[in-house]
């Protein structure tokens, strides 16, 4: 059974990189799990600026973080650029080395924008998504400028030509 995790709770050196996944000639998937299990985490209440964005036939969401951020919401912007910093110094150099190929110009893709106002996340089909009094609300009826809880599934990083991504 997968568990969803407090992000405030996560110790990053639990976080486990699996073996990597081959989708194509240029593109895989390294699978990521926290305790042997998915690394499921919940958002805070957080702003859809642009409602639900299809790209490459799936959906993201992109949350963003009010100027004026509550606790919860400091918080989990907290984490996540405390999760992207461990990443970047404690796998990306581990999975370069592990592809035992002399790539230039080696880049990390952040799921934050470079002001790290707005984090970028896949929505499955299958994920569930909150208004502000913890109801699940059918995606349909989400537009600009919604305000959601969502269930993030942190399922691996991506990595494509000299590129790794989260």
């Amino acid at each position: 059974m997968a568990n969803i995790y407090n992000f405030r709770e996560i110790q990053l050196n639990k976080i486990r990189c699996e073996p990597m996944k081959r989708i194509n000639k240029e593109f895989m998937i390294i699978p990521i799990s926290y305790f042997k299990k998915p690394f499921i985490i919940q958002t805070p209440l957080l702003l859809l600026p642009y409602g639900l964005c299809e790209d490459y036939k799936k959906t993201y969401i992109k949350m963003k973080f009010p100027r004026l951020q509550n606790d919860k919401q400091y918080a989990f912007s907290a984490f996540l650029k405390k999760l992207e910093d461990y990443i970047l110094k404690h796998k990306f150099p581990k999975i370069w080395k592990k592809l035992k190929k002399n790539i230039q110009n080696k880049t990390f893709k952040s799921s934050m924008n470079p002001s790290k106002s707005i984090f970028t996340c896949q929505l499955l089909e299958t994920s569930t998504i909150y208004n502000d009094k913890n109801h699940p609300i059918d995606k349909t009826t989400v537009g600009k400028q919604s305000s959601i809880k969502s269930i993030c599934i942190l399922s691996g990083l991506w990595l494509h030509k000299n590129s790794l991504g989260f």
